[in-house]
């Protein structure tokens, strides 16, 4: 997660219902944030949606990622739903944009499994 060159620590990982997420970002420059949350949907391999809340930051906020069929492929469906200011709201859409186009650079340099 984060801008290129950032690294991503996985602290917990319990991905079920009610099971927590914490990991920490660190950024290129040194800078590091926690974020943390709880899973409230997992229904593998179609939905998941999670609590999220970033370290000194008061509002929760969910996470909800969909994957559904379109034609050979598959659309991915990212909401991040819950914010009271629009600065965060745009801040966070950016980085979930960023996260995309590496996740497709990343996937449309692979091979197809078969």
């Amino acid at each position: 997660m984060g801008p290129e060159g950032s690294t991503t620590a996985i602290r917990e990982m319990d991905p079920v219902p009610g099971g927590r997420f914490a990991i920490t970002v660190t950024l290129p420059n040194g800078f590091s944030v926690d974020i943390e949350g709880e899973y409230i949907t997992v229904e593998p391999p179609t939905r998941l949606s999670h609590t999220w809340l970033v370290e000194g930051d008061d509002t929760e906020t969910t996470v909800t990622i969909e994957l559904r069929p379109m034609g050979e492929g598959t659309q991915l469906v990212l909401v991040h739903a819950g914010f009271t200011e629009a600065t965060d709201r745009d801040q966070n859409d950016g980085g979930w944009r960023h996260q995309i186009d590496r996740l497709t650079a990343l996937l449309e340099a692979s091979s197809p499994i078969r």
